[in-house]
């Protein structure tokens, strides 16, 4: 706050009321030595007064410009969350396209391996009547070399006549009915085959340049971050500052009232800077799910309950169900969740609003992230190959925490495809306990998409979702929105 011309002469009349008991103590009246002993006392008071005005008009200043620089850094990372939060809002729409994106090159994709097995299976049509065509050919060639006799002279001729026509007239039009049919899809899948390829070529090149454009973003939002984090820094040096000039004015008690509101109104400074976003730091942060561990001191809210959104969640990335919540798992037990093929270096965002609880290495699922939705709810995401957010973030329903792999590793670098991510547990927590923290490298998750291979081949990157509500699974699918399920059942 400013303190002004009216703060100054209170914080001067305080000091000074502390000061003057000491000299109101002394007899008015003459002294026994005489009044020349009082009046020698005087020039020392009148030095010490004012000194200690010269100590208070220095302390004064001292804080009131320490007021003005964390008013200015309040003021620039005000500013700051504004921009961040613009670029928020703008990664998210970029994930949104990335998104959509994806889904035209799954769909596209799809749309070649039908056009591939149509092929395959025209070419097994023509190869099972490759012998009659064979002998159809055969037939007509010796047909043209020695033709039926043009004029009649015996019976047998025309017996001979007549079966030829016979046979010609059965089975060349539909010989030659069928090679033009095959002849002609054969031709439209060669067509249709080529277009999906040129349309996949460009989606890619368009998912490409939205990677691209996400990364600039991400890069200015990390800067931006920092920027905050720096500002915050510089405000917690005035703080101290502050609480340093506190103290040394502690003597003059008047003084200490003041210095205490100074730092008061400063906590909603403290607030903001706390607000903003830590900038990302190499390497993933691990910690408890305890509350006091979280960053985010100050805690925003979801928008809407997570249990009142079933129906409007879209799947957390794009791609192919492959198993379903309560299926058999193939170990004895059965699906806490679902499993999700998608593509190389898909984006994963969060399926709701929510503070991020743990990021980081899980077993052999690679990079593993709870979110906390509120009320009781946590979503499970497993399988990520990196992740984009920390623990203690604040996360908004659409934005990006995390990609897959960019090229999936085999299966025999994975290890066990079916190990789960709640395996062994009962009603915890998926996430590992603090001092039992297990950092098994980043292999992310693959799996053998049998039953929707693409071209692009038959290993995909896998992401397990699963939802928790008072730490025990529950069933997804109701939370999913109907077209992220279509596109999903593929």
């Amino acid at each position: 706050m400013a303190w002004g011309a009216g703060g100054a002469a209170l914080l001067l009349a305080a000091v000074l009321a502390a000061l003057l008991p000491a000299r109101a103590q002394a007899p008015v009246g003459p002294s026994p030595t005489g009044g020349a002993a009082t009046e020698g006392k005087d020039p020392g008071n009148k030095d010490k007064d004012a000194g200690n005005k010269d100590t208070l008009r220095g302390l004064e200043t001292e804080i009131e410009k320490s007021g003005f620089e964390q008013r200015r850094l309040t003021y620039e990372i005000e500013n700051l969350s504004s921009e961040s939060q613009s670029l928020r809002t703008t990664l998210i729409d970029v994930a949104r396209k990335v998104r959509e994106a994806e889904d035209r090159l799954a769909e596209q994709e799809r749309k070649l391996d039908t056009l591939a097995k149509q092929t395959a299976a025209l070419r097994r049509s023509l190869q099972s009547r490759e012998r009659v065509t064979a002998e159809v050919l055969a037939a007509m060639q010796r047909i043209g070399r020695k033709p039926p006799p043009a004029v009649l002279v015996a019976p047998e001729d025309v017996l001979s006549a007549m079966r030829a026509a016979i046979l010609l007239g059965a089975v060349l039009p539909e010989m030659r009915d069928e090679a033009m049919i095959l002849v002609a899809d054969l031709r439209t899948l060669s067509e249709l085959h080529r277009q999906s390829l040129a349309a996949t070529t460009v989606l890619r090149q368009e998912r490409d340049g939205i990677a691209t454009e996400r990364a600039r973003l991400a890069t200015l939002v990390e800067a931006r971050q920092s920027q905050i984090q720096l500002s915050k820094e510089q405000l917690d040096q005035q703080k101290t500052r502050v609480a340093a000039l506190s103290r040394d004015a502690r003597s003059l008690r008047d003084l200490i009232a003041r210095s205490e509101n100074d730092i008061v109104g400063n906590a909603r400074a403290a607030e903001i800077a706390r607000r903003a976003p830590a900038p990302a730091k190499a390497g993933t942060t691990v910690a408890s799910l305890r509350p006091e561990a979280l960053r985010e001191v100050v805690r925003l809210q979801p928008r809407q309950a997570f249990s009142e959104r079933r129906g409007q969640v879209p799947l957390p990335a794009s791609g192919t169900i492959l198993r379903q919540f309560g299926q058999p798992d193939g170990l004895g037990g059965t699906e806490r969740g679902i499993t999700i093929a998608s593509n190389p270096g898909a984006v994963v965002t969060a399926p709701g609003d929510g503070w991020v609880h743990f990021a980081g290495p899980y077993r052999g699922y690679g990079q593993l992230l709870i979110i906390n939705a509120g009320n009781g709810y946590h979503v499970v995401l497993a399988g990520m190959d990196r992740l984009s957010i920390e623990i203690g973030q604040f996360v908004l329903a659409g934005e990006p925490v995390g990609f897959l792999a960019p090229t999936p590793a085999t299966t025999a670098d994975t290890g066990s495809e079916k190990t789960k991510v709640g395996e062994g547990e009962t009603g915890q927590s998926a996430a590992p306990a603090p001092n039992s923290r297990r950092t098994s490298g980043s292999s992310a998750a693959v799996v053998q998409a049998t039953g929707s291979q693409t071209s692009l081949g038959a290993l995909r990157p896998a992401l397990y979702v699963e939802f928790r509500k008072d730490g025990s699974p529950v069933d997804p699918s109701p939370w999913w929105s109907s077209l992220s399920a279509e596109k999903a059942r593929g």
